[in-house]
């Protein structure tokens, strides 16, 4: 038998491929085994929101994707009844407050105790604590994108790793910490890179890519229509080798093709084969982004075409996509 620091090792190599796995994949996980969190951004994102999308598409939603500024109520009463009501969250904080001003990730990850800003982070830790659910938590999703304006990379890395830090000085043993960039800064060769904002093995639960098929609905541009595969691919093989729960989608949508009026449901069809595939097990949760754009032609909602909410139907109706948490 072995002893000692030899043992010890082997023991902690044992641990992290068995983590691992569940990145590339479950043993005996089949196309009746129910593997996936099927869920939604509703609009609205309240009980209103939530029942309507449900009624459409004949089940309830098995997660819904919630955001928060920095200084924003919470709980508030649509967080209230989407626990009563059984729904599991993917919860980001994002370090923008309410009058739309910027906190530097600098400051958040130099913040010492007693401060301000420390004072914050211990509060979202006791409220996360005090909801007495999981939840899937995300510090400032998207950090990459030009949205935000409270640092660099380096910034955002020691950001993270200080919140969660303080979360689990604060013994918040209900969250799992879900790291959320754009699809896109898996490929990216720019300043957007992944690499470059992500926080580390011991700092994150789940990784997640926020992913959209644009095609042509945006003003001056002109995109290849792009398979919810090919936009997740990058994330997928970023993931590989990490030590890690597994993946998320945490946002995803795709547009009609004016041409081609069954285009968008076809999209629906290949995502719901997609997760099935081998090597695609490690994805854990998708949530549909059934939301307004800004952009008048991007057309995200399920119910865009007959069509496209049929195929939307088919999805959420396989047994593959039926897998629940207890609240």
């Amino acid at each position: 038998m072995l002893r000692g620091p030899r043992r010890f090792v082997l023991l902690c190599l044992a641990a992290a491929v068995a983590a691992t796995v569940l990145v590339t994949g479950t043993a005996g996980a089949g196309p009746n085994d129910p593997t996936v969190l099927f869920g939604a951004r509703p609009e609205p994102g309240n009980q209103q929101g939530t029942t309507a999308l449900e009624s459409q598409i004949g089940r309830q939603l098995a997660a819904i994707r919630v955001y928060y500024n920095w200084d924003s109520p919470f709980p508030d009463t649509d967080l209230n009844w989407f626990i009563a009501s059984g729904h599991p969250l993917l919860l980001s904080v994002k370090s923008e407050r309410v009058n739309h001003t910027f906190l530097q990730w600098r400051a958040i990850a130099d913040a010492q105790p007693g401060s301000a800003l420390h004072n914050d982070i211990v509060r979202w830790a006791t409220r996360i604590k005090a909801l007495g659910v999981h939840v899937y938590f995300t510090f400032n999703h998207e950090p990459e994108t030009t949205l935000n304006n409270s640092g660099s990379g380096a910034d955002f890395i020691a950001a993270w790793r200080k919140v969660v830090t303080v979360f689990r000085e604060q013994g918040v043993t209900n969250a799992d910490y879900l790291w959320i960039m754009t699809a896109f800064s898996f490929k990216a060769q720019d300043r957007r890179r992944a690499i470059d904002w992500f926080p580390g093995d011991a700092y994150i639960d789940y990784m997640g890519a926020d992913a959209y098929n644009w095609y042509n609905c945006r003003p001056g541009t002109n995109n290849p229509w792009n398979s919810l595969e090919k936009l997740l691919n990058p994330m997928r093989l970023f993931a590989q080798g990490h030590a890690i729960k597994g993946l998320m989608v945490p946002e995803y949508a795709s547009t009609e093709d004016p041409a081609q009026p069954n285009r968008k449901a076809q999209w629906f069809t290949d995502a719901r084969a997609l997760f099935k595939k081998a090597g695609w097990e490690g994805f854990k949760g998708i949530l549909y982004y059934n939301k307004s754009s800004k952009f008048a032609n991007c057309r995200w909602f399920v119910n865009s075409s007959t069509a496209s909410l049929n195929a939307f139907r088919a999805l959420a109706a396989d047994v593959y996509y039926s897998r629940t948490e207890t609240p």
